[in-house]
């Protein structure tokens, strides 16, 4: 164990332990009900919107559309944009973490020039883990966006599982058809819904990315 902690600090891998306790602050932020799983998260548009000048030529325009939509066809390999950032990040920077230890005992021996030489490899094969280890929990979030219809959600009460504020993003959970449901959810105006409190959904946003809740006020007679 000691040892490990004695590579983790060393020059050529502080960096990553560094990203590794941030990602650690996080999960625990997330724990606690500071923050959410969709905190970070960021949309991949299918098409690049680029302003051209007119007198740009055409040969122009269309490398740079063919980067764009490179690089956007790249990131939804690796599941970006399917399933919440931080999720991925977490993967990934995991795994970087891992084989820059592993590489760095074999290989290093502590030195930079040559762990900066491997990290593009490195980098590499961390991705390649990443998409094996998270491609299938790619059905599993897509079945929490919008495996039921918004239908069938309104009017529906659940049980906060993160806090959700008109601000900030939290999640709830229901039964539709004694099938458990978890839902990204927010609150209308300036009202807050704490953790395992129950609320009933009220409209779903108009991009059906989550829904709209309002507290449940159980009259006591």
């Amino acid at each position: 164990m000691q040892e490990l902690i004695h590579f983790a600090v060393e020059p050529s891998n502080i960096v990553f332990t560094t990203l590794l306790i941030i990602i650690g602050l996080y999960w625990v932020s997330v724990l606690f009900g500071a923050m959410d799983l969709s905190s970070f998260d960021i949309e991949l548009d299918t098409e690049v919107d680029v302003d051209v000048d007119v007198d740009m030529d055409a040969d122009t325009d269309l490398e740079t559309g063919s980067s764009g939509g490179w690089m956007l066809s790249a990131l939804h390999f690796f599941n970006f944009g399917r399933m919440p950032f931080m999720l991925i990040m977490s993967t990934l920077i995991l795994s970087l973490w891992a084989l820059e230890i592993l590489s760095n005992y074999y290989i290093g021996n502590g030195r930079i020039d040559i762990m900066l030489a491997l990290f593009f490899p490195i980098l590499l094969v961390s991705l390649i883990i990443t998409k094996l280890a998270t491609t299938p929990l790619v059905p599993l979030f897509a079945n929490m966006e919008g495996g039921v219809g918004a239908i069938d959600y309104i009017g529906q009460e659940c049980v906060l599982r993160l806090p959700a504020s008109a601000t900030n993003m939290g999640q709830a959970s229901l039964n539709v058809n004694d099938n458990p449901i978890i839902i990204n959810v927010k609150t209308e105006k300036d009202e807050t819904v704490s953790k395992g409190s129950r609320a009933v959904i009220t409209r779903a946003d108009p991009e059906n990315k989550f829904f709209y809740v309002k507290a449940l006020i159980e009259e006591f007679i």
